[in-house]
């Protein structure tokens, strides 16, 4: 199966290991569109996890990561994202303060009354507006 790792010796006496073999592959999908993508394929801590790629060649990339990895995501990768520095948050997302933001959900809550959207609006001045967390 696996290859033998040398012995190590502990208080009670020699530890044997084995090294398991990586089990990591890929899997060509063919979609109803015509397009082919590519899934590397892997079990971690007993669960199967998975991740597409677009073109075999990054797929075969990933799949060593993996397996150098021990069967686990590759350190600085970022599950359908990629790598964690290659990722860049989206600039077309506005930053709105956060007593703006809560203020304008409460206001948006089509099941909830008057009253009740009342109550979330003073909560909202009486807890968060006057605080950093409200900025």
């Amino acid at each position: 199966m696996g290859t033998e790792l040398p012995q190590t010796v502990s208080p009670y006496g020699p530890i044997r290991r084995r090294r398991v073999a990586c089990m990591a592959s890929i899997e060509a999908r063919a979609g109803s569109t015509g397009t082919t993508t590519w899934r590397v394929i892997w079990r971690e801590a007993a669960v199967k996890q998975s991740e597409r790629f677009d073109n075999a060649t990054s797929a075969e990339k990933f799949q060593r990561h993996v397996e150098a990895a021990g069967d686990r995501w590759p350190p600085g990768w970022i599950p359908r994202k990629g790598w964690a520095g290659t990722f860049e948050p989206d600039a077309a997302i506005p930053s709105i303060p956060t007593t703006q933001f809560v203020t304008d959900s409460a206001n948006r809550r089509v099941k909830a009354s008057e009253g009740t959207r009342a109550n979330y609006v003073r909560e909202v001045d009486r807890y968060i507006s006057g605080t950093q967390f409200g900025q």
